[in-house]
């Protein structure tokens, strides 16, 4: 595998400068969904939280899908449209998939921690307006690429069944999902590549992460502080004997997030005992121009993972 050399700044401002590549196709609209944009999930200090939905124009499977849209931790409009030229709400909706599109806020104002809370609010309020949409919300899944991969993953790796005396009923309700597909994530923050990441001694760690992995204003942490908290928004880090199953997408020439995230978070997840799987993509860079294809193939095994799922081993979500 290709060694990273870099120091940590130089590694965040590559993942930071992608914002997304979509193919040259400029049709958006299908036939196979009807869209509702901009619906107001949830409100923090006065901002509201968006997502967009996306239902089947054909038969219904009652199964929700989140798909967390954020590249490069931006959340603006062109991530959906993005997703929606890889067939991502195609493929999903012609398998009946109602698909709710959680936009978790960019890092110009959000740092990950809360990108992550805002994503469990989203599946939180799924979960309150399951009769609504008609789903059988006991078997949810979640899905993203690049910075939504990542979140996707360090969502579907700490959610909870929520607070059954919470004062907001929606804080009532699981944010816990039962299968996660994620393309190309980060996975490790202390691990890059070849670089094996030292707050103590690793050049730009503490400017590059101040404003990113922390919440609230920039203040000076202890390098122990710093490693404490990467290791919390580290997908690889937080796996867990219960964790639901992953599949992980990853091209073995990416330029931006090297392969060996997907590969040591395959090892976590492994070294688990999760039902797991890494797909590479041979030449696949970040991304790829026939990223639909294995759109596809997530969306089958979501399918397949979901609907094979036993009431029994998904009882504790409502």
């Amino acid at each position: 595998m290709k060694r990273w050399v870099a120091s940590l700044g130089t590694i965040m401002v590559c993942i930071l400068a992608w914002g997304g590549i979509a193919p040259a196709d400029d049709a958006i609209a299908s036939p196979l969904y009807k869209q509702t944009e901009n619906i107001v999930f949830h409100e923090v200090h006065g901002i509201g939280l968006l997502m967009d939905i996306f239902e089947p124009t054909t038969a219904k499977n009652n199964l929700a899908v989140v798909d967390v849209a954020s590249g490069s931790y931006f959340s603006d409009r062109g991530k959906i449209r993005q997703h929606q030229k890889f067939k991502v709400y195609d493929e999903f909706c012609e398998k009946g998939f109602t698909v709710f599109v959680i936009r978790p806020g960019s890092m110009t104002k959000w740092a990950i921690p809360e990108m992550a809370d805002h994503v469990k609010v989203g599946i939180r309020w799924v979960r309150s307006h399951r009769d609504q949409y008609h789903l059988d919300t006991k078997k949810m899944g979640i899905v993203g690429a690049s910075a939504g991969g990542h979140l996707a993953s360090l969502v579907a790796l700490t959610g909870d069944e929520g607070t059954s005396n919470a004062k907001d009923p929606l804080m009532r309700e699981s944010c816990k999902v039962q299968a996660c597909a994620a393309f190309f994530p980060p996975a490790d923050f202390l691990a890059w590549g070849g670089l094996n990441v030292d707050p103590n001694k690793t050049p730009g760690v503490p400017l590059m992460f101040k404003n990113i992995i922390f919440a609230g204003p920039a203040a000076p942490r202890s390098p122990e502080r710093l490693r404490d908290q990467m290791m919390k928004i580290s997908p690889a880090h937080q796996v867990k004997s219960d964790s639901p199953p992953f599949l992980l997408f990853h091209g073995d020439k990416d330029p931006i997030v090297p392969m060996q995230q997907s590969q040591i978070f395959l090892s976590r997840l492994q070294e688990k005992g999760i039902d797991s799987q890494l797909i590479i993509k041979e030449g696949g860079e970040h991304p790829w121009p026939t990223l639909h294809e294995e759109v596809k193939v997530a969306v089958e095994w979501m399918d397949k993972k979901l609907r094979g799922m036993s009431d029994a081993s998904s009882a504790s979500a409502p």
